[in-house]
């Protein structure tokens, strides 16, 4: 399931102006809020994170599996990756918020539903992709469960370009690509010092499989640093 990218990828990042949705208390009072990636975080957007998510992963596949791909000016922001067993784990800082996404992408390099010769064509192509996506949530802590599949937590990144190794995912000869990527995202911050549980659900059409979850555990460290 290449396309269920439940990367849920949780970014970690120094700052983020964002309007909360809700709030989810868990065990030990450990907090957080889910809310909506429509600020920029270091410089970025939601879109862009969610493009530079995938450059990474794109050219890197295999190498952050199951922890963080750090993102954004100076390493700022991290985005665990799920593993074989669609689980990834961190360490942060307080107040690092983290950010959730979930979606696809469409390149000029890949076979029909994915191939896209341009910009527009690869925006239209992942938009309609992700129409196999029909229920997703996010859970904080054993907090209340907040729906992602909304407009309010869609994500568009801009067009991309990606060197892509001979090990890539797409399993073409190692060449420049370009692909723009669609999906959901959502952010959480204010989690007190501690370990903390962050699930997604992600419901799709797909018949042999059709939820999937992926598992974050992060811990937050006082004075400490964020590790991969």
């Amino acid at each position: 399931m290449r396309r269920l990218r439940c990367t849920v990828l949780a970014v970690l990042a120094v700052a983020l102006c964002s309007t909360p949705v809700a709030i989810a208390q868990g065990p030990h009072e450990h907090r957080g809020v889910v809310a909506a990636p429509l600020h920029k975080v270091a410089g970025l957007s939601g879109g862009d994170l969610w493009g530079e998510v995938w450059v990474q992963d794109l050219s890197h596949p295999g190498t952050f599996s199951g922890s963080c791909i750090p993102l954004g000016p100076k390493g700022k922001v991290l985005a665990p990756i799920p593993g074989p067993d669609f689980t990834a784990s961190c360490s942060a800082k307080p107040g690092t918020p983290l950010f959730f996404a979930f979606g696809s992408e469409c390149s000029d390099v890949e076979e029909p539903p994915f191939f896209g010769a341009d910009e527009e064509a690869q925006r239209a192509c992942a938009v309609a992709v992700d129409e196999f996506f029909v229920a997703a949530s996010i859970t904080v802590d054993n907090g209340k469960t907040v729906d992602m599949l909304s407009p309010r937590f869609e994500l568009v990144s801009p067009q991309r370009t990606v060197e892509l190794p001979a090990d890539n995912v797409f399993g073409v000869p190692p060449q420049t690509a370009t692909f723009v990527a669609h999906g959901w995202g959502a952010l959480v911050r204010g989690l007190r010092p501690g370990e903390h549980t962050i699930t997604v659900e992600v419901t799709t059409m797909d018949v042999e499989q059709p939820t999937a979850t992926f598992t974050a555990f992060v811990n937050i460290v006082p004075g400490g640093h964020s590790r991969i």
